[in-house]
């Protein structure tokens, strides 16, 4: 596994998914760089990390049908050129 020199610090800046194939060896020797060196090792999350976190609350039955009509997204095309699911 991964090792720290003696004094050092490792500082990950997140997004450590969607990389290609290896993702989940990356992650499972992120986890255990920092069970091995828990005050020394910090992960951070990214943008694309913080979006797969709300995804599945996103896609709950509870809450689809309301995020289905948010219409509060931002779009590069003018209203009237916008698809959405319901039209």
């Amino acid at each position: 596994g991964l090792r720290l020199r003696d004094n050092c610090t490792f500082v990950y800046g997140g997004d450590s998914v969607d990389k290609g194939i290896g993702d989940i060896r990356f992650v499972r020797q992120m986890l255990e760089l920092k069970r091995r060196y828990p005050s020394r090792v910090h992960l951070l999350i990214g943008n694309r990390d913080a979006n797969k976190l709300r995804l599945p609350s996103e896609l709950s039955l509870s809450t689809l049908p309301s995020t289905l009509n948010d219409t509060s997204f931002p779009y590069w095309l003018p209203p009237s050129q916008v698809v959405t699911p319901h039209q």
